[in-house]
């Protein structure tokens, strides 16, 4: 398993970051967003669709949802997911199959 591009939670106590997992030829089998509290305690899976290549984690102003891009696969376009970090429930914000990389997102901070 690998871990990155963490991120801090707003309050400063876990990480969101791109966790994934590689075949026995070293391929890449699924990337997923993973979050670990500060103490150390068992990361756990946010999204675990295993359809999307999720990566680059945003936490949203408050905690509560995680922006990533995805692609469902190589030669599809990128796209933006909201994960709602309680419940693991994932919305597509975009709709972008043209796109050759993940679209630019950011927060405002009253969200």
């Amino acid at each position: 398993a690998e871990a990155r591009r963490p991120t801090w939670a707003p309050d400063s106590q876990s990480l969101a970051y791109e966790c994934s997992v590689r075949d026995q030829d070293g391929g890449r089998l699924a990337q997923e967003i993973c979050v670990i509290a500060l103490d150390g305690s068992v990361p756990r899976k946010v999204s675990a669709t295993g359809a999307i290549f999720e990566q680059s984690p945003i936490w949203s102003p408050r905690g509560d949802y995680i922006a990533v891009g995805g692609q469902v696969s190589r030669q599809n376009g990128a796209d933006l997911y909201l994960i709602d970090v309680r419940t693991g429930s994932l919305t597509t914000i975009t709709d972008t199959a043209s796109l050759a990389e993940t679209p630019l997102f950011w927060w405002n901070k009253d969200q």
